[in-house]
Order: C-alpha cells, then sequence, then structure tokens
C-alpha cells in the first residue's frame, strides 16, 4: 500500500483520515459506518469510503498495533432489534503516534497538492488529508 506523499508517515491519507475519525471519538471508540460519516465531513466529502475498504483497513490497522476493537454490548448497540452487533474501535498510543507523524508532514504536502492539482480550490477549506 501507497505511503502518503511528501511524508515520512506510516500511514497513507485514507488510513490517517480513519484514524483522525476514531481519535475524535475518544474513550468510547467508534464504529465503522459512522467513521465512513466523520470522514466525509472531515473531508468537506471529498473522500467517501465504502465497507469494502473501509473493514479491512481496520483489520490490517488493528493487526499492526495502531487500534484496538471491543464488540459492543446491548447498550452500546442502538441499531435497533434485529441489527447487527457493532464493533467499536479505538486508538492504541501507537496509533496516537503515527497520526501526530503524520501531520508533522501535512501542512507542506496540503500546500503542494493544492499548488499541483487540477482540483477545486475549496479543499483548501478542508481540515483533513484529501486524497488525490
Amino acid at each position: 500500500m501507497p505511503r502518503s506523499r511528501g511524508t515520512n508517515s506510516q500511514l497513507n491519507d485514507n488510513e490517517a483520515n480513519v484514524m483522525i475519525a476514531i481519535r475524535e471519538a475518544g474513550d468510547n471508540g467508534i464504529y465503522g459506518y459512522d467513521i465512513i460519516k466523520v470522514v466525509k465531513v472531515n473531508t468537506c466529502e471529498h473522500v467517501s469510503l465504502s465497507a469494502g475498504k473501509l473493514y479491512p483497513m481496520l483489520h490490517r490497522l488493528e493487526k499492526s498495533g495502531y487500534l484496538k476493537s471491543r464488540w459492543g454490548d446491548s447498550e452500546d448497540d442502538t441499531y435497533g432489534t434485529g441489527g447487527a452487533r457493532r464493533k467499536y474501535y479505538q486508538l492504541e498510543a501507537k496509533g496516537e503516534e503515527a497520526i501526530e507523524e503524520f501531520l508533522k508532514g501535512f501542512p507542506e504536502k496540503y500546500k503542494r497538492i493544492i499548488e499541483e492539482s487540477h482540483r477545486p480550490a475549496d479543499i483548501q477549506d478542508c481540515p483533513f488529508p484529501v486524497p488525490i
């Protein structure tokens, strides 16, 4: 998997977006569908992850020690009767360090993306990585 251009980060842009969404959730964790929604909002709707991309990525990040997960119980799962049990994700210390490393190189990388891309200037207003 290619790493983020222009940084020394171990994360690619989508992984960083996902982990930032998980970090925003705090100690309670966040489940997959909500991660997808948060990433979309954080990137001004320029990044839309599918479940088919997200869940293998979450598995890899967990296996690499960046994340931990837990299955929700009936109090956590408000999906409704008969709904699937939710798996909640939280950052490990290694994940927090990886995000910080990613964000160190982010401003320079972001400036290059704006200058080099043919994408609309409105991505300048987005707070988080917008992959090209």
